[in-house]
């Protein structure tokens, strides 16, 4: 039976300035830079678009993909680390995962790394590979979109989306939404001025142009480029009322 070597198993003699190593990988961590990797992207797209094909079940699919980026990763192993492996081939890494949110990072591949706040360091051309790579062929395969288009984009969806948009905003230190309609300038934000006013925007919140279908989207595009608020709630009524009038006569018509 193995014995106990230590006089004090819980170690309560024990801190950094008595254990170099531990000491000088915490000030490493706390000193790295954070940075984008795009491996994981990188080879998980290259496989499902360039090496697979659709006759393959989905799950086996992306079981390869997966085996395709875990041969292909680059070894790392930082200096006076013991620990074997990590996720990304960067010091202090993070992954991009676009068939998930990682799209979310697509408008600010250019500015990212120059945050102000929670840079994140991203090479030129690693952005240049997501932009003209690897994020196009996720714009319509990604699970936001898919779940869009099979549920025809659910009340969870938007709200999602919302919490996604928020949860991003936080990284570039933008804490609070704007008021609705506004236009924002300035860091921080400031409301320069509103597109509408009070009673405009009353009118628009309450007839929720945003819900509207395909088909009543289109027939209203003229009024929402126009930006003509108290034509669009006349165009509404009346396309409310003429729907319910051609289903009232659909409904007597097989009554009859």
């Amino acid at each position: 039976m193995a014995q106990i070597s230590l006089q004090d198993i819980r170690l309560v003699d024990l801190d950094l300035n008595r254990v170099g190593l531990l000491q000088r990988l915490r000030q490493k961590n706390l000193a790295a830079e954070t940075a984008v990797c795009v491996e994981r992207a990188r080879y998980v797209t290259e496989y499902l678009r360039d090496l697979s094909t659709d006759a393959e079940p989905m799950e086996l699919r992306y079981a390869k993909a997966v085996r395709h980026f875990l041969s292909n990763k680059a070894t790392f192993f930082p200096d006076e680390n013991l620990l074997a492996g990590t996720t990304t081939s960067k010091y202090y890494g993070a992954p991009v995962y676009p068939e998930l949110t990682g799209l979310t990072i697509w408008p600010e591949l250019d500015t990212i790394s120059l945050r102000e706040n929670n840079p994140q360091k991203l090479h030129r051309e690693d952005a240049d590979e997501l932009n003209l790579e690897i994020f196009p062929y996720w714009m319509e395969r990604n699970i936001l979109e898919r779940t869009r288009k099979k549920f025809n984009n659910p009340d969870c969806m938007r709200l999602f989306e919302r919490i996604v948009f928020f949860l991003a905003s936080k990284a570039g230190t933008i804490s609070h939404t704007v008021p609705a309609y506004s236009i924002v300038a300035g860091n921080p934000a400031k409301v320069v001025r509103m597109r509408f006013s009070e009673n405009e925007i009353s009118i628009l919140q309450s007839i929720e142009w945003w819900n509207w279908d395909d088909s009543k989207l289109d027939s209203a595009m003229p009024y929402l480029l126009a930006g003509d608020v108290s034509a669009l709630q006349a165009f509404s009524s009346k396309y409310d009322l003429s729907s319910e009038q051609g289903a009232e006569s659909e409904v007597a018509s097989r009554r009859t």
